[in-house]
């Protein structure tokens, strides 16, 4: 699906870059016209997003359980959570093999150790 034109932004910090949902998104993975959240349109390679398996075109409606209206609300959420320095950021990705949780440590796990 197209959403090359769609308002975008890019969070250096998880290595993610996120687009309004278009016409054309809706319509291709079957999600209602006020469904709200934003699409995955990169994912910067070695970084903490690509570390937690987003890939491009993952539909993410939730952050840390609360919904994402547009990129805008996208951005307020993530950046307000990373200056809160939250060791972890867990988002809701949709893809057309289904849904999973993903959490993504934006310091690549540094502040804790992983099991």
């Amino acid at each position: 699906p197209d959403f090359s034109s769609a308002t975008k932004w890019e969070c250096e910090e998880l290595g993610l870059t996120v687009r309004e949902l278009t016409y054309e998104v809706r319509a291709y993975y079957r999600l209602a016209a006020d469904f709200q959240g934003v699409i995955v349109a990169d994912v910067e390679s070695g970084m903490p997003a690509q570390v937690a398996e987003f890939y491009v075109s993952d539909i993410l409606p939730l952050v840390n359980g609360e919904p994402v209206k547009d990129v805008a609300a996208f951005r307020a959420m993530v950046t307000k959570l990373l200056e809160a320095k939250a060791p972890s950021l867990t988002f809701f990705a949709k893809r057309l093999t289904g849904a999973r949780f993903l959490e993504v440590r934006p310091n690549g796990g540094d502040e804790e150790e992983e099991e």
